[in-house]
């Protein structure tokens, strides 16, 4: 019997050095489920018009996939280079990841098991941390449900594990930037999908400074969300002729809460950390990973913080 696929996108610009941790971290869970018997993965790294040839470089030497974005549309986020990479996709299903992350060796076993268990979108819970990987916060997913996604108020992730013929002919709008999926998941709950959720971290969200994310908040990205929301609500309007309600608005809204007391704790550790290569930093990072071993979510993390 055939197995089923799935492409895991990886999109891009400038940043070999995560690139190659980050592909690592997936080749390992690919080596996981292929030892269970799951889905066959390709991996597609997609390159958003870089100035040199480093990014190409290292995907040839990790031996994956790789695509270019032929022109940069000037953008800092990845849009260009998510659509580039679902238009390639040859695989009953897809998952977005960012460059950046890290992918625990569980990730794609306990997401499939919720795919084969008659979900067609799968989010996975994940662990924030620090650019060096300290673990800074925990994110616990939900099933996403409309009325939380209408409102804009949703921790689905990107990420997401979906069926690529659900969303290849969807609009794909990269001028909502960081909202750019939002309305994907908005129509597939509105239109009956079933979602479901990984109810334990099975990647690590690693936060610094290059981070797109860091813009969250920022006057640009309140009016992206703002409109994000009046084309949510239209479509639903659409769709249903009504606006279902948020059944977990107070809880969402307490997230967001947290979410802006881990960036601000983030951004005091920066200002504390010790300069790069000093002897505290590499005694203090030692000593992190160290953690990391003895940390019961986080014991496969340690494996891919770079020497």
């Amino acid at each position: 019997m055939t197995r089923d696929a799935v492409t895991v996108i990886i999109p891009t610009r400038h940043r070999p050095s995560f690139l190659t941790t980050t592909v690592r971290s997936i080749q390992t869970a690919v080596s996981e489920t292929d030892r269970k018997q799951g889905p066959r993965v390709r991996i597609l790294v997609c390159d958003d018009a870089p100035e040199s040839d480093d990014t190409r470089a290292a995907a040839a030497a990790l031996g994956v996939d790789y695509a270019l974005v032929p022109e940069h549309d000037g953008r800092q986020d990845p849009g260009a280079a998510i659509v580039k990479g679902v238009s390639l996709v040859d695989t009953r299903y897809q998952a977005i990841f960012g460059d950046d992350d890290i992918m625990l060796p569980q990730h794609i076993d306990l997401a499939w098991k919720k795919l084969q268990s008659g979900h067609q979108v799968v989010s996975s819970s994940f662990q924030v941390t620090d650019e060096d990987l300290n673990p800074m916060s925990e994110v616990i997913l939900r099933p996403a449900v409309a009325g939380d996604l209408v409102a804009g108020h949703s921790l689905l992730n990107d990420g997401s594990f979906v069926e690529h013929d659900l969303v290849k002919d969807l609009e794909w709008d990269v001028s909502l930037e960081g909202q750019m999926l939002l309305p994907i998941w908005t129509r597939l709950s509105l239109t009956g999908h079933s979602f479901g959720a990984v109810d334990r971290p099975t990647w690590l969200y690693r936060r610094h400074d290059a981070n797109i994310s860091n813009n969250a908040l920022s006057e640009h990205d309140i009016a992206l969300r703002t409109r994000a929301r009046g084309l949510l609500q239209q479509m639903s309007l659409d769709l249903l002729g009504y606006i279902p309600p948020s059944p977990h608005s107070s809880y969402l809204a307490e997230q967001e809460v947290i979410a802006r007391e881990v960036e601000d704790n983030r951004r005091r550790h920066e200002a504390r950390r010790p300069p790069h290569g000093s002897l505290r930093y590499r005694v203090r990072n030692k000593a992190a990973r160290v953690m990391f071993d003895g940390n019961r979510r986080l014991n496969d993390a340690a494996r891919w913080v770079a020497p």
